[in-house]
């Protein structure tokens, strides 16, 4: 499968319920950002109903009720308003895509940057 970002190999994340891929980082400040953005792709099935969240510094999920469903063998680019995952002007330590109430057939991503 090729990827958007070149040679870097994407993450391939499949799940149980309430699941997720959990990227953490020391926390920092996303005072300089407005949004965040990534490609996905939906793998052989598509459709995965994903939350994109993040963590506040000392790990308080902060509620998101933006989800994504990744297309089919496509890779799609999305960008992510940090407003609206609540993560604007905020010291954050975590972002993560969380399954929801049913196990997640394989989708990856990559690329992933705030900017």
């Amino acid at each position: 499968m090729s990827s958007p970002a070149g040679s870097v190999k994407p993450i391939k994340v499949e799940g149980t319920p309430w699941s997720a891929l959990d990227l953490h980082h020391d926390a920092f400040s996303t005072a300089p950002y407005t949004k965040l953005s990534f490609y996905i792709n939906g793998g052989l099935e598509g459709g995965q109903s994903l939350a994109v969240k993040v963590k506040a510094a000392g790990g308080t999920a902060i509620e998101s009720n933006y989800v994504i469903q990744p297309k089919v063998k496509m890779w799609t680019p999305v960008t992510v308003a940090l407003k609206d995952i609540g993560a604007d002007n905020k010291m954050i330590e975590d972002i993560f895509f969380q399954g929801q109430a049913d196990a997640y057939k394989a989708y990856f991503i990559t690329k992933i940057q705030f900017e």
